[in-house]
Protein backbone atom coordinates (compact mmCIF):
# COMPACT_ATOMS: atom_id res chain seq x y z
CA UNK A 1 0.00 0.00 0.00
CA UNK A 2 1.52 3.41 -1.05
CA UNK A 3 0.36 6.88 0.00
CA UNK A 4 -2.76 7.38 0.33
CA UNK A 5 -4.45 10.70 -1.43
CA UNK A 6 -6.63 11.11 1.21
CA UNK A 7 -4.11 11.67 4.17
CA UNK A 8 -5.03 14.50 6.31
CA UNK A 9 -1.47 16.01 6.11
CA UNK A 10 -0.67 14.57 2.99
CA UNK A 11 -0.14 17.87 0.17
CA UNK A 12 -0.67 16.80 -2.68
CA UNK A 13 0.57 19.80 -4.91
CA UNK A 14 4.02 19.76 -3.28
CA UNK A 15 4.57 15.85 -4.01
CA UNK A 16 4.50 16.55 -7.97
CA UNK A 17 5.99 19.69 -7.74
CA UNK A 18 8.76 17.32 -6.43
CA UNK A 19 8.34 14.77 -9.13
CA UNK A 20 5.38 12.48 -7.55
CA UNK A 21 2.97 11.03 -10.03
CA UNK A 22 -0.34 10.47 -9.18
CA UNK A 23 -0.61 6.67 -10.81
CA UNK A 24 1.70 5.75 -7.75
CA UNK A 25 -0.94 6.99 -4.84
CA UNK A 26 -3.66 5.16 -3.02
CA UNK A 27 -6.60 6.45 -5.11
CA UNK A 28 -8.97 4.73 -2.62
CA UNK A 29 -9.19 6.81 0.75
CA UNK A 30 -8.70 3.40 3.10
CA UNK A 31 -10.82 2.90 5.97
CA UNK A 32 -8.23 4.11 8.37
CA UNK A 33 -8.06 7.56 6.33
CA UNK A 34 -11.76 7.99 6.34
CA UNK A 35 -11.99 7.27 10.19
CA UNK A 36 -9.46 10.20 10.63
CA UNK A 37 -11.19 12.43 9.03
CA UNK A 38 -14.43 12.20 10.35
CA UNK A 39 -13.21 11.81 13.79
CA UNK A 40 -10.95 15.49 12.88
CA UNK A 41 -13.70 17.31 10.56
CA UNK A 42 -14.85 19.49 13.94
CA UNK A 43 -11.31 20.61 14.53
CA UNK A 44 -9.90 20.84 10.48
CA UNK A 45 -8.64 24.42 9.68
CA UNK A 46 -10.62 25.39 6.48
CA UNK A 47 -7.46 24.92 4.08
CA UNK A 48 -7.52 21.01 5.26
CA UNK A 49 -11.37 20.99 4.40
CA UNK A 50 -10.82 22.79 1.35
CA UNK A 51 -7.66 20.65 0.49
CA UNK A 52 -10.29 17.04 1.13
CA UNK A 53 -13.08 18.60 -0.87
CA UNK A 54 -10.59 19.24 -4.16
CA UNK A 55 -9.73 15.69 -3.37
CA UNK A 56 -13.27 14.45 -3.38
CA UNK A 57 -14.11 16.99 -6.74
CA UNK A 58 -11.13 15.15 -8.46
CA UNK A 59 -12.19 11.35 -7.07
CA UNK A 60 -15.68 11.97 -8.83
CA UNK A 61 -14.46 13.30 -11.74
CA UNK A 62 -11.81 10.01 -12.29
CA UNK A 63 -14.47 7.91 -11.85
CA UNK A 64 -16.79 9.13 -14.48
CA UNK A 65 -14.23 9.66 -16.45
CA UNK A 66 -12.84 6.30 -15.88
CA UNK A 67 -16.22 4.40 -16.32
CA UNK A 68 -16.36 6.32 -19.47
CA UNK A 69 -12.59 4.58 -21.27
CA UNK A 70 -13.47 1.79 -19.45
CA UNK A 71 -16.23 1.31 -21.69
CA UNK A 72 -13.32 1.54 -24.53
CA UNK A 73 -11.00 -0.64 -22.92
CA UNK A 74 -8.84 2.66 -21.91
CA UNK A 75 -7.36 3.53 -18.50
CA UNK A 76 -6.60 6.90 -17.81
CA UNK A 77 -2.60 8.39 -18.36
CA UNK A 78 -0.66 10.40 -15.76
CA UNK A 79 -1.05 13.72 -17.76
CA UNK A 80 -4.88 12.96 -17.75
CA UNK A 81 -5.31 12.50 -14.06
CA UNK A 82 -3.02 15.77 -13.95
CA UNK A 83 -5.39 17.71 -15.70
CA UNK A 84 -8.20 16.74 -13.67
CA UNK A 85 -6.27 17.10 -10.31
CA UNK A 86 -5.52 20.74 -12.09
CA UNK A 87 -9.40 20.98 -12.80
CA UNK A 88 -10.58 20.11 -9.33
CA UNK A 89 -8.78 23.45 -7.79
CA UNK A 90 -11.63 25.94 -6.36
CA UNK A 91 -11.70 28.96 -8.10
CA UNK A 92 -10.20 31.86 -6.68
CA UNK A 93 -13.17 33.15 -6.02
CA UNK A 94 -14.58 30.22 -4.09
CA UNK A 95 -11.30 30.45 -1.59
CA UNK A 96 -12.51 31.90 2.04
CA UNK A 97 -11.43 35.30 2.47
Amino acid sequence: MGTSLLSIDFDVDTYLERGGRLLDLDLIPSASDRAAIGATADTMSQATLNRIARVGRFLVRVGELAEAEAKVGKTLTEDQLRSIWRGAAPAVSDTPQ
